[in-house]
C-alpha cells in the first residue's frame, strides 16, 4: 500500500452489523475494525443489537462502538414497511453523526437497511455479502430491496466468485471477491505448536448448532466410521436451536460418552491444536473462518465440498480432504481413512498452515483498503449534482417482479 496515499486518506470508516455475537460476519467485522483502528484510523462500529449485548470477540480499544437497539422482528407487511423506514432513518442519523468517508455493512438484511438509510447521501456504501446467496435465499420484499440496495452500493463484496455470480451483471460489474483473513493468536504461529495434538484421538466439529452446519450429518458419518475405531471421540463446539435434536441422535446411536456437545468456547484455537482431525460438515457456507483457522493450527481437515468456500480453501489431497456435498458415506470413509493413518494426518497437518500465506491478514486487508481508496476517489470524481429520485426507487421496486434474474 502506498504510504503517501495512506497518510492523505481521511481514514474515517463506519462499519454496520446486526450484532457482535459469535459468528463469521461478526469475527470479520471485529477483525477489520481492529486492523484499521490499530493504524490510527477513526473507526465507528454500529451494532443494531441492544446496548447491553456484550461483544463475543475482543475489540480494539480505539474502536468507537455504538449499539442502536434496532434489531427486532418486523410486523406484517404494512406495519413492517413503516418499521423498516423508521429504523433506516434512525440508522442514517447514527451513520451521519460519525461523518464517515465510507460505510461498510455486513450481511444481507443489514445491507438492505444500510442501503435505505444512505439513500441519496454522498457517502460510498460497500455491502459485504457474508453467505452463499444461492443457498441462503431471501423472500420478498427483502429480495427486491436487496437488489435495489446492491445496485446502488459502491461495491458488493462477496467472499467467493461463486457467491458473486448469483447477482445480475449490473451488480457483478461493481463487485469484488475478497475472502476472510485468517487470524490466529501469535502462539499458534509458533512452529513448535502447529499440529500439536493431545493424542487423544479426537475429531472436532465447530459452529452454530443449526441445520446449515450439518452436524447431524457429521454424527451419522462418525457413527459409521467409528465402529472399527472405538477409541476415537467426536467433540462438537457451539450452541444453537438444534441441540435437542442432536442430543436425541447421539442417544439413538448409543454414542453418549463418545460424542459430546461442548457448548461455546472463547478459545477455539486451543481445541483445534489439540484435535487429531477437524471436520466441516456444512450444507452450505460463505467462507468458513473455522476451516481456515483449523488449518492454520496445523490440524488435518476434512470438509464437504459445498458450493462456496471449502474448495477455495482446501487444496484437495495436499492440505486437506474434500468430499462430495452432503455425501455421508464419503465423509465416513474419509474420516475412517484418517483415523487409521497417522502418517497421512501428519502430512496434511504439515501443509495446512500454508493457508496463512494465501489468506493472511495483511494481504486481505490490503485488498479492503485498496477498495476504500477506490470508493473515495470515485466519489470525489462524481458530478456534484448526481441524484437518484424517489420516483426511480419506486419504479425499480415495482419493475420486473417476475423476472428470473431478480435477486
Amino acid at each position: 500500500m502506498n504510504s503517501d496515499t495512506d497518510k492523505n486518506f481521511g481514514r474515517r470508516i463506519t462499519l454496520v452489523i446486526a450484532g457482535l455475537q459469535s459468528g463469521g460476519a461478526e469475527r470479520a467485522a471485529s477483525t477489520m475494525a481492529g486492523y484499521w483502528a490499530a493504524k490510527g484510523w477513526t473507526i465507528h462500529l454500529l451494532s443494531l443489537d441492544k446496548p447491553e449485548a456484550v461483544p463475543f470477540y475482543p475489540l480494539h480499544p480505539n474502536i468507537r462502538l455504538e449499539s442502536l437497539d434496532l434489531f427486532r422482528a418486523y410486523g406484517n407487511p404494512v406495519v413492517g414497511a413503516f418499521q423498516l423506514l423508521g429504523r433506516a432513518w434512525k440508522l442514517r442519523r447514527a451513520i451521519m453523526a460519525t461523518t464517515p468517508d465510507c460505510v461498510i455493512s455486513f450481511d444481507d438484511v443489514t445491507n438492505v437497511l444500510t442501503g435505505l438509510s444512505m439513500f441519496s447521501a454522498k457517502i460510498p456504501v460497500i455491502a459485504a455479502e457474508r453467505n452463499d446467496p444461492h443457498c441462503h435465499p431471501l423472500k420478498n420484499p427483502w429480495r427486491l430491496l436487496r437488489r435495489w440496495a446492491y445496485a446502488r452500493a459502491r461495491c458488493v463484496v462477496a467472499q467467493t466468485r461463486h457467491a458473486l455470480e448469483f447477482f445480475p451483471s449490473q451488480i457483478r460489474r461493481r463487485g469484488r471477491v475478497i475472502p476472510n483473513p485468517v487470524c490466529i493468536p501469535k502462539e499458534c504461529r509458533n512452529g513448535d505448536l502447529l499440529g500439536l495434538t493431545a493424542s487423544g484421538r479426537v475429531i472436532l466439529g465447530m459452529g452454530r448448532l443449526e441445520k446449515q452446519k450439518g452436524f447431524d450429518l457429521l454424527i451419522e458419518a462418525f457413527r459409521r466410521a467409528s465402529a472399527r475405531n472405538p477409541d476415537w471421540k467426536l467433540e462438537i463446539w457451539g450452541e444453537g436451536t438444534q441441540r435437542g435434536n442432536l442430543e436425541s441422535m447421539i442417544d439413538a446411536a448409543g454414542l453418549r460418552g463418545r460424542i459430546t456437545l461442548r457448548g461455546v468456547t472463547k478459545d477455539p484455537f486451543r481445541e483445534m491444536r489439540h484435535a487429531d482431525i477437524f471436520v466441516l460438515s456444512s450444507r452450505y457456507e460463505g467462507f468458513p473462518n473455522v476451516l481456515c483457522e483449523a488449518m492454520a493450527c496445523g490440524t488435518p481437515c476434512i470438509s464437504f465440498d459445498c458450493p462456496s468456500g471449502p474448495s477455495d480453501i482446501i487444496r484437495d489431497g495436499l492440505d486437506g480432504v474434500l468430499v462430495p456435498q452432503n455425501d455421508i458415506d464419503a465423509l465416513a470413509k474419509a474420516i475412517q481413512n484418517l483415523m487409521s493413518n497417522e502418517q497421512e494426518r501428519a502430512r496434511l497437518g504439515t501443509h495446512a498452515p500454508e493457508i496463512t500465506q494465501r489468506f493472511g491478514l495483511d494481504r486481505i486487508m490490503d485488498a479492503w483498503t485498496a477498495l476504500l481508496f477506490d470508493a473515495i476517489d470515485e466519489l470525489q470524481d462524481r458530478p456534484a449534482n448526481t441524484k437518484i429520485s424517489s420516483y426511480r426507487f419506486i419504479q425499480f421496486i415495482g419493475a420486473r417482479r417476475n423476472s428470473a434474474t431478480e435477486v
